[in-house]
């Protein structure tokens, strides 16, 4: 390799970002090392992975704790990857925006150069080409028309039976984008999709940084592995040990293009209205500067819409005031917005979302008949605050599938090897009188319609509804409520089910047109239980077996919603239709009085997860109802007001 030119000192500026930056006609390499009095940059050879030039990185180009150093960009041809070294151990950035070694899902590291010899390890890298977005922007979905659709990239498409041709990649999730747009949803919500490490390691070789007081840089050392040894693999990714300034490379096709990919893969969701959110598992020692650079980094390099952090309360504010991530979505498990906000102001447009399990168990132990759910649900319908969003789900990744949760009782994780002793005992599920698979025909029927409930009850609420991957369709995990690591047809979603629940598909698509079609549903504004339009009836208002009177005793089971269209609007001149919700979660059936505030008024049955399909209107031979109806057991039925004339 040719000599290396000494860059003029007054090309040096301070970087805007640590990791690998262009300035002038040389990169800078920029790394911060808490403790440390010396660093060097090691440099490692496209042609046969040694090193070809170790730097030593100079007093003058220090900032604190940052050491920097200049490399001609005339030299970055001959380059492969880099390493620091600090304390007498070699470790890889950890802003790297590119790692090399882990372009082979759940092989143990290792980098190859041009004469196939070979390095154990990784390498950092960067990214050499500037992408094209034309004129892709944010889409800024509003929470209250905002479907969220949580898969992950690999388990979605692995399967055979994906009907992909680039299964288990980012590709692989383009080419269900008419799938996404026949389902109805507007927002992919992924799980980690950074450069993780998959391999459960027992054990490194080498030590991790002496002396760093800072665990998250600690945590970045090199490690070696050995390659034969067989280990468990962490498939969802949510672990620590991470690179989050680089997209998971063996997601890509073509893993040495993994950037490339996942900004094709955004820019076409985008093009068809379908917005791209990460989930970001950082580590609670990882330094705020940190956790926002790599935010506003996935935000303009990639055109990511939201977040979801686990950052602590403490650094809430630190996301509030920063004036990059301003309109990105950003979800929590909960945001002091009182702090953020204060009490008088409120934002333009809601930012922070709350993304918990409080809907999650309460609507789950309404749906199976508990006693005492009648005033959490109540509050839960109408739950969408003023300030910001909330996450409303009834299953996650961690935790059953739809199916499951009206297929078990029990968890059943023998898969993963640990005595089931692993994952929640706390599922509020029912296996509607059988555990598992069975032939008879009245239990599928019951679970078919369990399954049609919670749908109803997702979407007939006012917070942003999130669909797990394949719950549509009724994808299973076996009763496997915790398959962090099944790489395998337990984990991955099974799309021969598709076929399979066509019913229950074909129901989800119909209750998702509905809420679309119905503002009433999703409204703008949070819902107060008040007429503050002088209609003569409250935005929203609960009913029973008599019209205003709720039961709200320890054993009801029963509860009827009205949703006055009034306040909600079509467009600027007309009023939507007014709901009412009957919702019957006993095992025998009730009669539900229909609220009436016209006299002209009468209901018709537009939705009912007994018969499992939308009604238009009086279509259908359905019949008009203006005092009471019947709602059998454990149905939820939707009623729309029209005005006789």
């Amino acid at each position: 390799m040719g000599r290396f030119e000494k860059p003029k000192k007054e090309e040096y500026q301070l970087p805007k970002m640590l990791g690998v930056e262009k300035q002038g006609n040389n990169l800078v390499f920029s790394v911060a090392v808490p403790n440390a009095t010396e660093c060097s940059l090691k440099l490692y050879s496209k042609k046969d992975v040694s090193i070809i030039r170790t730097i030593s990185m100079q007093k003058s180009l220090r900032f604190g704790n940052i050491f920097s150093a200049l490399v001609p960009e005339s030299e970055a041809s001959e380059i492969l990857g880099y390493r620091y070294e600090a304390f007498g151990e070699e470790f890889v950035d950890p802003y790297a925006t590119k790692i090399l070694g882990r372009e082979q899902y759940g092989m143990a590291p290792y980098v190859i150069g041009d004469n196939n010899d070979t390095l154990h390890g990784l390498l950092g890298s960067w990214e050499t080409y500037d992408y094209y977005w034309g004129e892709d922007t944010p889409l800024s979905h509003a929470y209250s028309d905002l479907i969220l659709y949580k898969l992950h990239v690999r388990g979605y498409t692995k399967s055979d039976d994906s009907k992909v041709q680039h299964k288990g990649t980012y590709k692989g999730i383009i080419e269900k984008i008419p799938y996404f747009k026949e389902l109805g949803i507007n927002a992919l919500f992924l799980m980690p999709c950074v450069e993780f490490n998959e391999r459960m390691e027992p054990k490194p070789c080498l030590s991790e940084l002496p002396n760093a007081t800072n665990e998250y840089h600690k945590r970045n050392s090199f490690l070696m592995y050995d390659s034969n040894l067989d280990c468990k693999l962490n498939f969802w990714g949510y672990t620590t040990d991470s690179f989050y300034f680089a997209p998971k490379s063996s997601y890509a096709s073509s893993p040495n293009d993994a950037s490339m990919e996942f900004k094709e893969m955004v820019e076409k969701l985008h093009e068809n209205g379908i917005e791209v959110l990460l989930d970001m598992n950082f580590p609670r020692e990882m330094i705020v500067q940190c956790i926002l650079d790599c935010l506003r980094y996935w935000a303009h390099h990639y055109h990511i819409d939201g977040f979801r952090t686990n950052a602590e309360e403490s650094i809430q504010q630190s996301f509030a005031m920063d004036s990059y991530l301003v309109g990105v979505k950003l979800f929590s498990t909960h945001w002091n917005i009182g702090a953020i906000y204060g009490r008088e102001t409120v934002p333009n447009k809601k930012t922070f979302a709350d993304y918990n399990d409080g809907f999650l168990i309460d609507a789950r132990r309404f749906l199976k008949g508990d006693e005492g759910q009648i005033g959490q649900i109540m509050a839960r319908i109408r739950e969408n605050p003023e300030k910001s969003g909330v996450i409303n789900y009834i299953t996650d990744h961690n935790g059953f599938t739809l199916a499951d949760l009206y297929s078990f009782d029990c968890k059943h994780n023998e898969a993963n090897k640990e005595g089931n002793r692993d994952g929640t005992d706390f599922n509020y599920s029912w296996n509607c009188g059988v555990e598992g698979d069975t032939n008879r025909r009245k239990i599928k029927e019951l679970r078919l319609q369990m399954m049609k409930n919670a749908f109803m009850l997702l979407f007939l609420s006012q917070g942003t509804p999130m669909i797990l991957q394949g719950d549509e369709f009724g994808n299973s995990q076996d009763g496997n409520n915790n398959a962090y690591c099944q790489d395998n047809s337990i984990g991955w979603v099974s799309w021969s089910e598709k076929k399979k629940q066509n019913e229950l598909f074909s129901f989800v698509k119909q209750l998702i047109k509905f809420r679309k079609v119905h503002p009433v549903l999703h409204n703008i504004r949070e819902l107060s239980g008040i007429d503050i339009l002088s209609c003569g009836c409250p935005d929203i208002s609960y009913h029973g077996s008599k019209a205003w009177y709720p039961d709200i005793s320890h054993s009801s089971r029963t509860l009827g919603v009205l949703l006055h269209g009034a306040f909600a609007l079509k467009d600027k001149t007309t009023s939507d239709a007014s709901c009412y919700i009957a919702m019957n979660a006993h095992w025998e059936e009730h009669s539900f009085a229909l609220p009436s505030f016209h006299t002209t008024s009468e209901w018709k049955l537009a939705l009912s997860s007994k018969e499992g399909k939308l009604f238009d209107g009086g279509g259908d031979g359905k019949e008009s109802y203006k005092t009471s109806v019947i709602v059998p057991a454990r149905t939820i039925q939707v009623f729309l007001c029209e005005t006789v004339k």
